[in-house]
């Protein structure tokens, strides 16, 4: 069975997100009721690099495909369209293609509309969606990633 990092890909997303000059990152926390985390978060992260803020949700995978039934809050963060400078969107991290995407919120849209039900890493690029593969640089076990590159995104992203 593979082992899951998730939440140590959260802490490495805000590591080194806040590297970025001039950004704060905020972990939304997961709401426990019990044993269960049961979040209604509309993402992980709030991001902001002046003048832009961000929605950030973070996922890692192992594989070539994640179901887009895993972006569970991908509904909520819809509700947050057409804010000027807000970017809402899910960093991907394909563990075993060490790989770390970031795919708008309405790319998902346009992926959902078109029928499909994941993202496949060997296709997207040739799928025709709005995506970044954001610079990282392999370690031992995680990626160091670069994501000033967000700043730099289309408004409609």
């Amino acid at each position: 069975m593979a082992v899951s990092r998730g939440k140590k890909f959260e802490q490495k997303l805000k590591e080194d997100f806040s590297k970025v000059c001039g950004s704060l990152i905020y972990r939304i926390p997961d709401i426990v009721n019990g044993h269960k985390t049961t979040s209604q978060n509309p993402c992980d992260f709030f991001g902001y690099v002046k003048p832009l803020m961000f929605m950030i949700e973070a996922k890692s995978i192992n594989g070539n495909t994640f179901p887009i039934t895993n972006f569970t809050q991908y509904e909520r963060m819809r509700a947050y369209s057409g804010i000027p400078g807000l970017r809402r969107g899910v960093v991907i991290w394909f563990v075993e293609h060490q790989k770390v995407l970031y795919i708008p919120v309405i790319t998902i849209e346009k992926m959902i509309s078109d029928g499909k039900k994941s993202v496949n890493i060997r296709t997207i690029e040739n799928d025709g969606y709005d995506y970044v593969e954001l610079p990282s640089v392999p370690k031992r076990v995680f990626l160091d990633t670069d994501y000033s590159v967000l700043c730099d995104l289309p408004e409609n992203w």
